[in-house]
């Protein structure tokens, strides 16, 4: 009985040791926005982009702070920090040129009528909506009260992946 216990305990070793080792679990959270003003961005992205505060606190040094915006489980970390300057570009249509985070992009329905909105709300068209029929979607871009670039995607297929 000794020994039947003993093989048992050896045969779930080997298979434990055998087992391919957990996938991570990885999706998009967050992404963090340095802005000049962040009344004016938490107002931005509530009023056309649904995001909700959900928190706000002072940081180093006086006058920053944080606000953390959240709307279907993806977050957007506003900072303003006292003292920051706007991003320059050397190409100024093409944010590219720079290394670092180009652009925010969100899956939208009805792209039309919401660059429209948009539009004749004050927000920076830069690219009208166009057809991307390679890719399975509508898109343009406009760009934030801090101007950054965010990429709008009506999808008109399930993305890969």
């Amino acid at each position: 009985m000794r020994k039947l216990a003993l093989l048992a305990c050896l045969g779930l070793l080997a298979a434990c040791a055998s087992a391919p080792p957990r996938e991570a679990s990885v999706r998009p959270y967050v992404v963090a926005l340095s802005v000049a003003d962040l009344d004016r961005s938490i107002e931005f992205y509530g009023k056309h982009f649904g995001f909700a505060e959900v928190e706000r606190l002072a940081i180093p040094p006086e006058g920053s702070a944080l606000a953390f915006l959240a709307r279907d489980g993806f977050r957007i970390e506003l900072v303003q920090v006292t003292g920051s300057v706007p991003r320059v570009t050397p190409d100024p249509a093409n944010d590219a040129t720079l290394r670092g985070l180009v652009k925010l992009g969100f899956a939208v329905t009805e792209i039309d009528a919401l660059t429209e909105r948009l539009r004749g709300a004050g927000v920076p068209v830069i690219v009208a909506p166009f057809d991307d029929t390679k890719r399975g979607f509508r898109g343009g871009i406009v760009r934030d009260p801090d101007g950054n670039m965010i990429g709008l995607y009506e999808l008109r297929v399930k993305p890969a992946g």
